[in-house]
Order: C-alpha cells, then sequence, then structure tokens
C-alpha cells in the first residue's frame, strides 16, 4: 500500500505550480498543495497547534 501513496504523491508533485509545496498528512490520508510563502488563514496555527502531541520536558542532564 505504500507504494500507491508513492506514486500518487509523484502525480500531485508532478502537477506543482511555482512556489507550492506539499504536505502530506499520513496520520489523516491526504495530501495538500500550499503556498508556502503566504500567511496562513486566520485560526490555522491555532488550529494546527491543538492538533500536536504534548511535548515532554527532557530530562536534566547528569553530572
Amino acid at each position: 500500500m505504500a507504494g500507491h501513496h508513492i506514486l500518487h504523491n509523484a502525480r500531485v508533485a508532478a502537477s506543482l505550480r511555482r512556489n507550492q509545496a506539499l504536505l502530506v498528512a499520513q496520520d489523516h490520508g491526504r495530501v495538500e498543495k500550499f503556498h508556502p510563502y503566504t500567511a496562513p488563514p486566520p485560526g490555522w496555527i491555532t488550529t494546527f497547534a491543538s492538533s500536536l502531541p504534548p511535548c515532554r520536558r527532557a530530562a536534566p542532564p547528569t553530572t
């Protein structure tokens, strides 16, 4: 099944226009084209941040 995703993503990548990029969200099963040099729409950063897993604090170094 992974090969299917690679071929699909290659086809999508081949259709990119100038200044476009791909965001591959494998956990959601989607591929999105976007312009990385434009500002995201309002609320996008908040929505994206809320979808991230919680950060784990690193253990302090031992001496």
